[in-house]
């Protein structure tokens, strides 16, 4: 499945020796470096390292690239981005953020980067010094050349093109310059400029004439200096906002300049003096990075920036986003095309469908900046910025309506998070976590209230029958990388949907070095929930544990099943059948658990990592193992392999390593996989796949209309359903995967609309039939189109 882009393009470097090959850098783990050698047509993936934060290349040689990376390396290949070395790296000391790197654009051998003490330079650390690096052999060593005092982050490093031990930078707190390279500096150039206002997002040169520059601020427009920065002056006519990221002149005609700002992307043909706007055909209006081809002005390459973590944090860009990625213009801005073809999030760890609605998806990435969500199976996707999906653990929803959302992390401060407008906010409940922790867990020395709160959460679920039942469970994460004030594995309940929550710990072995991987709730009785351990990311796992009175007492059920469990389904239509995925198979109860026997016939491969159940037929099961998916028709009496296209891993670490990675959405006839890559790619990871099993059966739907109710029913997702009492239609969104039909009947009371005369479906009519106050209508689905009814 396509169309996953992660939330930054951080940087953008085209080769000035051979321009069709170009580099673009993304803020994410998994995404880091990728490179395109046809003018941005094609993408490969070369690096996968850390979150990127510049790109330099060499001036004579297009396979030599650095790279460097928020957490404090700078990365060297002379091989187009692949089989990189580390020359330098600053972790683990005071200044390890590593932002910006510049080549001397006639010195190929003359490198620059600076690393600071954080990487946005905000907060109480804003206006840190910045050490300042050099090599002077093309970046495969470096050494330190001096200290950039209370200079903060350097966002942009400019080298002067007649003399490559003139360095300037823009920074945190203004722009300085450094004339004996980057072993002194200037106090900030850009005076009268103060707080955020003096943020230098970017800086750039008049190639031929480098006294003259600009300087683009976060808050306050853009500055051009035409001596050399001695006096500068405000530049910002014909911009409709002071937000400004990244500037840069035109290699072959510089008097031409492009701008990169939070409302797209403006353009001057008089060096900066004047701008018009020149976005058409952007998807996304929040761009960042920007290159020029250094043959003609009119080409460039633009990436956009919909995340929380932005080069500038206090500009966040919370919601949901759709449009983004990596854009390119052939006639100097006038109009944009996505040029980033390949380029996906491609280390997907974790997945929940919605439990009542059809098609609808969240998935995360390990390392990503944000989630996504599609409503039509994977054929269009929504970006959500959120720190917590920096880390996903295990999204949940609420199975009422309007649907509230949770996502636990191990994000810290975000370590679990509720959106109630569809993902589109998230608030964090980390602290009620906190505030919950039982007097057995600090009796027993398990809670540190001197340390900074930080758990691990993970298994998470929200009652089916009562949606302000909320259960989550920590893991015992041994690990140095991060630093936990609870130990053990601890459980946690909500009443109130989440308003506080209280430890349930009687009976359970809190202390133990295990993972709470999985929760199950009864679909019917609230007080029936089923923790399930695991050994992953923990030390061992314990099996299962039972609760019959909302947790007050704990139990485990674990009679004849292998305590090594990976992941536990209920049957929704008899909840006293469980299956268990576990180490030596699937493991079935009758019983509620009281007793479990395998039932694993026909299923190779030994372990299961995960299991999903269909919730219209619940006697259909997949199983995620070793050798792939495996289905079965009868409850597990029988499984069957079900890998079709599936590029299915026979060798080394399997196809699977974790739960989460296997789902069925509400209609049971969508099964998704995140399934890990060949071997021989290398950076791969691990992908989603969709199977589509047809048609599903149509959903009810009921909107209520100033009291009264409009009823759909539909084989779609429907939703942002809207009345128009002025132009008496009604509009709604209508989404589904291409293959499948949409088949819907939409029953409208008179009040509303007092007659019936057509379905409009993308401003084209469509076949329907009217009786009484019901229309009906089918088409093709083809991602989300937009449905008038008059």
């Amino acid at each position: 499945m396509t169309g996953l882009r992660t939330g930054v393009v951080s940087a953008l470097a085209i080769s000035p020796s051979k321009p069709d090959v170009v580099y673009a850098g993304f803020d994410s783990n998994d995404m880091s470096l990728w490179r395109s050698d046809d003018a941005g047509t094609t993408w490969t993936h070369v690096d996968s390292t850390a979150h990127v934060s510049g790109i330099a290349v060499s001036p004579t040689d297009a396979n030599i690239v650095i790279h460097s990376v928020i957490e404090g390396d700078v990365i060297y290949s002379s091989k187009g981005g692949v089989e990189s070395v580390i020359p330098l790296s600053r972790r683990g000391t005071e200044h390890p953020r590593f932002s910006a790197i510049a080549y001397a654009p006639r010195h190929p051998n003359i490198v620059y980067t600076s690393a600071s003490g954080r990487r946005e330079g905000a907060g109480q650390r804003e206006g840190d010094s910045a050490e300042f690096f050099s090599s002077f052999d093309g970046g495969q060593t470096w050494s330190l050349a001096g200290t950039c005092v209370a200079c903060g982050v350097s966002y942009s490093i400019q080298v002067d093109p007649t003399d490559p031990s003139t360095v300037w930078v823009g920074s945190t707190t203004g722009v300085r310059v450094s004339y004996d390279g980057g072993s002194t500096w200037t106090t900030n150039l850009l005076a009268g400029v103060a707080g955020d206002r003096s943020q230098v997002l970017g800086l750039a040169f008049h190639p031929e004439k480098p006294i003259r520059l600009l300087a683009a601020t976060a808050e306050d427009g853009v500055y051009r200096s035409n001596d050399g920065g001695q006096v500068w002056v405000q530049s910002n006519i014909g911009l409709d906002t002071n937000q400004i990221h990244a500037v840069a002149f035109a290699p072959n005609n510089p008097e031409v300049v492009y701008l990169t700002t939070h409302l797209g992307i403006y353009r001057s043909d008089d060096g900066g003096s004047t701008w018009e706007p020149r976005s058409n055909g952007l998807g996304y209006q929040f761009v960042h990075a920007i290159a020029i081809d250094p043959r003609d002005s009119d080409i460039a390459y633009v990436g956009t920036a919909s995340e929380l973590h932005t080069l500038h944090p206090t500009h966040k860009q919370q919601g949901l986003h759709r449009g983004e990625g990596i854009y390119k213009t052939l006639d100097g801005g006038r109009t944009w095309v996505l040029s980033d073809a390949g380029i996906e999030e491609d280390n997907l760890v974790v997945m929940t469908p919605h439990p009542r609605l059809p098609f609808e998806l969240w998935t995360g990435a390990a390392a990503g900046r944000g989630g996504f969500t599609t409503t039509d199976a994977g054929d269009s996707w929504l970006f959500s910025a959120n720190t917590a999906a920096h880390y996903p653990m295990v999204f949940a929803y609420s199975h009422s309506f309007p649907t509230i959302q949770y996502l636990s992390s191990l994000y810290v401060g975000d370590e679990l998070v509720r959106s109630t407008d569809n993902g589109v906010t998230w608030h964090s409940l980390t602290t009620r976590l906190q505030q919950g922790v039982s007097e057995t867990s600090r009796e027993k020395g398990l809670f540190d209230p001197n340390k900074r709160w930080h758990v691990h959460t993970h298994g998470l679920a929200v009652a089916p029958s009562d949606s302000n039942i909320v259960y989550a469970g920590t893991i015992s994460h041994p690990t140095t990388r991060e630093q936990y004030n609870l130990d053990g594995a601890h459980i946690f309940k909500s009443s109130n949907g989440g308003d506080t929550f209280e430890e349930v710990d009687n009976g359970f072995p809190t202390e133990t070095q295990t993972s709470i991987n999985a929760i199950v709730i009864h679909p019917t009785n609230p007080n029936i929930v089923y923790v399930m351990t695991s050994s992953f990311e923990s030390v061992k796992a314990i099996g299962v544990y039972k609760t019959v009175n909302g947790g007050q007492l704990w139990q485990p059920v674990n009679n004849g099943l292998d305590l090594e469990t990976n992941d536990l389904q209920i049957d929704p239509a008899d909840p006293e059948t469980l299956y268990a995925a576990a180490r030596g198979g699937v493991y079935k109860s009758v019983d509620g658990g009281t007793s479990w026997k395998l039932s694993s016939n026909g299923l190779l491969g030994g372990e299961v990592k995960d299991l999903a159940i269909d919730p219209v037929n619940p006697l259909i099961l997949y199983a995620a193992t070793f050798n792939g998916v495996y289905r079965t028709k009868n409850g597990g009496e029988i499984w069957y392999p079900v890998n079709l296209d599936l590029p299915i891993n026979s060798g080394g670490n399997g196809a699977f390593e974790h739960n989460r990675v296997l789902e069925v959405d509400a209609t049971g006839h969508v099964v998704y996989v995140i399934i890990r890559a060949t071997d021989k790619d290398r950076f791969a990871g691990r992908l989603l796949y969709r199977a589509v099993l047809g048609t599903p059966d149509p959903v009810i739907y009921e909107f209520e209309v100033n009291g009264e109710t409009i009823n759909v029913q539909s084989t779609s997702h429907i939703s942002n359903l809207f009345v128009d009492l002025v132009d008496r239609e009604i509009r709604f969104t209508v989404a589904g995967p291409v293959g499948t039909v949409s088949r819907t009947t939409v029953t409208v009371p008179k009040k509303v609309l007092s007659e019936l005369t057509s379905a409009i479906v993308d401003g084209k009519d469509l076949s329907v039939q009217i009786t009484g106050t019901s229309v009906s209508f089918e088409f093709p689905h083809n991602g989300q189109r937009q449905v008038t009814i008059r």
